[in-house]
């Protein structure tokens, strides 16, 4: 009967996704210790039918068991070291499965209670190993920020978020951990609403929805798909909550769509002095337009509302063509701006760049009359996992410094790619979201730019790598519409952004290469990644609103409550140059 079960295990497999993806790497492992705990207490039971219980739930754990063992060395250590540590701890499971079959004859031949002794034992023992990890410092995604968990506070309900903000001086939020700059970082305590995740009122005559500030947006999608309605606009990934995403302008891939803010109509904010009020364009069109993107200084967003568009099916296609080609003539612009989304991926070491798109269809049949692929069920991932571990294998070769055969693997990738996204058809936060399967960590620097100077960047960039060898495998290339938010990389003009990467190790001399490269050119700086090495003269000449923003900061967070250290030298530095009085010799801190 065990046997049966153990071969019906799959069963579990859409529970244990679950808990992988919602749940910290601590609190999995204590589910799979209450659960080997449970197991353990049934088999006491001297009842048949409450063994089948046992078998059924010890079906579970061994999944659950083997999906995290793996996950976690792939997450911690990375396909490098994946296959030899996955071997080790095989050899030591076997030589503790041989060395069991004595306690098994002696179990035969004596009292069962004494065999289950060291089982005891070892099931308790294994529970500090989730209480071990909930007390390791926690990293971004990007790793390159770590912060210590004690700090986190957790609230439920706006009482409890504006209880935090009066009897606390220093406070950072959180949203996703997504982004690469220090923005959550703090010298007192970090909230997190990630518990305050309700989406609560959907109106579908004024296409909107209220939602708590921790909403993740893969959430939002689902629930608004029921009613034929979507997003304004998404990223590439979709499971940062909303605030977060808002709070750092997150943008999409469209020349004729804005920034994610922009479709925001109101938030709920619980100010320092712990205050609430609800912020719209017609109350307070001054905090309004500041609000996003701020990173979170002016308070604690706790509910928004925003306005949604209806539900789309998208068609999308995927090219190939030489990094030479895309700047040249009229390429770009005409991908640009013949088509509804676009994203641009460019692979200097090998020349080439991938050319993806997608446009409005108006059902999925048109699309599959054309030869596309239907994948109206889920998410299609712009890289699986194959193609991933070929990335990281690219990236361990050039450390090598062997770079033909990492270049070799780039055609590889891009060869796989074309095979599986060259033309397919999906919902419209299936198709926009390509980044489901997490990436591979890095840092990153998002250069914004006037779209009008589009061509004239790109030909820079070309120069450069023609050059030298960039330390990544890639760079992405979107676009976006203006708006008017105070400090929006998008106010004033249409834009073009060019996010280069690269592992943190890596990071501080690539993108002080680049910036000094563009900086001619002139270009704004996405807020969440790499702020450091920004001239905080230069953050002025860019932002011609920023002396109205600054002032807000004074007059609602005079004491800084909201303000960590890397945010009070660059409020001290800004504000400072805005009067008159900055000192380069005295101020030699870099904006971080």
């Amino acid at each position: 009967m065990a046997g049966w079960f153990n071969a019906l295990g799959f069963v579990w497999l859409p529970t244990v996704q679950y808990i992988l993806v919602k749940f910290h790497w601590s609190q999995c492992y204590m589910i799979l210790s209450v659960v080997n705990i449970a197991v353990f207490t049934i088999v006491l039971i001297k009842n048949l039918e409450v063994q089948i219980l046992g078998f059924f739930l010890l079906s579970f754990g061994r999944l659950l068991l083997f999906s995290c063992h793996h996950t976690y060395l792939l997450d911690l250590f990375g396909i490098e070291f994946f296959g030899t540590l996955n071997g080790i701890s095989s050899l030591l499971a076997a030589i503790i499965g041989f060395t069991s079959y004595p306690l098994q004859i002696f179990a035969l031949g004596t009292n069962y209670a004494f065999a289950f002794i060291p089982v005891a034992v070892c099931i308790v023992l294994s529970l500090t190993f989730p209480i071990l990890l909930r007390k390791q410092c926690l990293t971004n995604w990007a790793e390159t920020v770590v912060v210590d968990p004690k700090l986190f506070r957790y609230p439920k309900s706006i009482s409890e978020v504006k209880e935090l903000v009066r009897s606390h001086d220093k406070i950072r939020c959180a949203g996703a951990m997504h982004s690469c700059a220090p923005l959550i970082v703090s010298d007192g305590i970090i909230i997190s609403l990630v518990k305050m995740d309700k989406i609560i009122h959907i109106d579908t005559e004024k296409l909107t929805v209220r939602c708590q500030a921790g909403a993740r947006i893969h959430d939002l999608c689902n629930a608004l798909a029921h009613f034929g309605l979507a997003m304004g606009t998404l990223g590439t990934i979709d499971w940062q909550t909303i605030s977060g995403a808002v709070m750092t302008g997150t943008h999409g891939g469209a020349l004729t769509i804005p920034s994610l803010h922009s479709f925001v109509i109101s938030y709920t904010l619980v100010k320092p002095d712990s205050s609430i009020v609800t912020v719209t364009k017609e109350s307070d069109p001054i905090l309004f337009s500041a609000l996003a993107p701020s990173m979170g200084v002016f308070g604690v967003v706790v509910e928004m509302e925003v306005q949604c568009v209806p539900l789309e099916f998208l068609e999308a296609k995927f090219d190939i063509i030489t990094f030479d080609e895309l700047t040249s003539g009229n390429v770009f612009h005409n991908v640009m701006e013949t088509n509804k989304y676009a994203r641009i991926v460019v692979y200097p070491s090998i020349n080439k760049a991938t050319l993806w798109t997608a446009n409005s269809v108006r059902s999925i049949a048109d699309a599959l009359s054309r030869g596309a692929t239907d994948c109206s069920g889920g998410y299609m991932n712009f890289r699986n996992e194959t193609e991933k571990a070929w990335l990281e294998q690219y990236l361990i070769l050039c450390k090598k410094k062997k770079y033909s055969s990492a270049d070799m693997l780039l055609h590889k990738v891009l060869r796989s790619q074309t095979s599986r996204l060259h033309h397919y058809v999906g919902q419209y936060n299936h198709i926009l979201c390509k980044e489901r399967n997490n990436g591979i960590p890095h840092a990153d620097i998002e250069f914004n730019f006037d779209y009008e100077k589009s061509l004239e960047v790109l030909n820079m960039v070309r120069s450069f790598c023609q050059n030298l060898r960039v330390p990544y495998y890639n760079f992405e290339i979107r676009t976006t519409k203006q708006d008017n938010a105070l400090l929006s990389c998008c106010n004033g003009h249409d834009s073009m952004w060019i996010d280069f990467q690269a592992k943190a190790e890596d990071s501080n001399q690539f993108f002080g290469e680049m910036e000094k490269l563009l900086k001619p050119v002139g270009f704004r700086k996405h807020w969440a990644k790499g702020l450091a090495n920004t001239d905080p003269h230069y953050v002025v000449n860019q932002f011609p609103n920023i002396n109205t923003f600054i002032n807000l900061m004074g007059q609602i967070d005079p004491d800084g409550k909201f303000r960590n250290k890397q945010g009070d030298v660059w409020y001290q530095q800004i504000s400072q140059i805005l009067a008159g009085s900055y000192n380069v010799d005295a101020n030699d801190k870099e904006v971080r």
